[in-house]
């Protein structure tokens, strides 16, 4: 029984080089998509929470989210547009825009 000569055993040919470089992209792709997820919609107990908070229903609070959505914009929202969201926000809750600013502070991880 022959051996082989270790570096043919080595050698990497350009189609294994192919496979390993798009298997290293899907996981580089994988991992970037897991760490830069947008934050979904905070849980029951979170809402309810803030809802107390601020003296309104959580149905309240969720209906006055939704006709009021945060600004969709690729860049953060500059300090003007985040204020203006808070009073459009505050006055359709009927509450200062100081106390809503301090409770989604409290309970809402930064968005940006």
């Amino acid at each position: 029984m022959s051996r082989r000569p270790l570096s043919s055993f080595w050698r990497i040919g350009w189609i294994d080089s192919l496979v390993v470089v798009a298997v290293s992209l899907t996981f580089a792709a994988v991992v970037y998509a897991h760490n830069h997820r947008l934050p979904g919609a905070p849980p029951e107990r979170t809402v309810e929470a803030m809802a107390a908070e601020l003296g309104v229903t959580a149905q309240e609070l969720r209906h006055a989210t939704e006709q009021v959505p945060p600004p969709r914009l690729r860049h953060p929202p500059s300090e003007s547009q985040r204020a203006e969201h808070s009073r459009i926000l505050a006055n359709t809750l009927s509450v200062p825009p100081a106390r809503l600013e301090a409770v989604f502070e409290k309970y809402l991880p930064p968005r940006f």
